[in-house]
């Protein structure tokens, strides 16, 4: 999976909150499932784009070092696809 937070501070407070909620879910799920081998990637989106989780194991994703951030900054979607578009091609 390849999945993409919005960090912009249009996502501050309670939206960022209800998204790592979310993703806790979501990867909570992947890890349930009996005999899973679900890679993830996560790239983080605000001003720029970063890879913050490349190619790991759903058993290795930290999902709660996302509470502690802050979202800020504007929105650049045009970074998030092109690190799409980079971990794609690995």
């Amino acid at each position: 999976y390849i999945l993409m937070l919005d960090g912009s501070g249009s996502m501050g407070g309670e939206r960022w909150k209800h998204l790592v909620d979310a993703l806790e879910g979501f990867v909570q799920r992947r890890k349930d499932l009996p005999e899973i081998s679900d890679r993830f990637s996560i790239i983080e989106f605000r001003n720029s784009a970063q890879v913050v989780v490349e190619d790991k194991d759903v058993n290795r994703v930290d999902v709660g070092s996302f509470r502690n951030r802050q979202p800020h900054g504007g929105t650049s979607f045009a970074g998030a696809f092109q690190c799409v578009t980079e971990l794609i091609g690995r």
